[in-house]
């Protein structure tokens, strides 16, 4: 299974399986990073719970607002993949 289960939620931050917001806020003051589906819960990868438990892997740095901002996409390989796929 790719992500953690509510259940498996419920077990690391000590909330109900249907607490999906309390959840999420234990996972941001932590700096567990996370999506969120539809129904608002929390998709934490398996793989970074087993490395974050093991001592491997830091809290991801803590940020206010949103990450928008620092977002700068590749032209120059967004144009290099839209020619290859036209080409095709």
């Amino acid at each position: 299974m790719l992500y953690l289960t509510a259940t498996d939620l419920s077990q690391l931050t000590g909330y109900r399986e249907s607490q999906f917001a309390h959840m999420r806020r234990w996972l941001a003051e932590r700096g567990w990073p996370f999506e969120t589906d539809r129904s608002g819960l929390p998709r934490v990868l398996r793989t970074y719970h087993d490395l974050r438990l093991s001592g491997q892997a830091q809290p991801a740095e803590l940020k206010s607002g949103s990450n928008a901002d620092e977002f700068t996409p590749n032209a120059a390989g967004l144009m290099a993949l839209h020619s290859t796929r036209k080409k095709a």
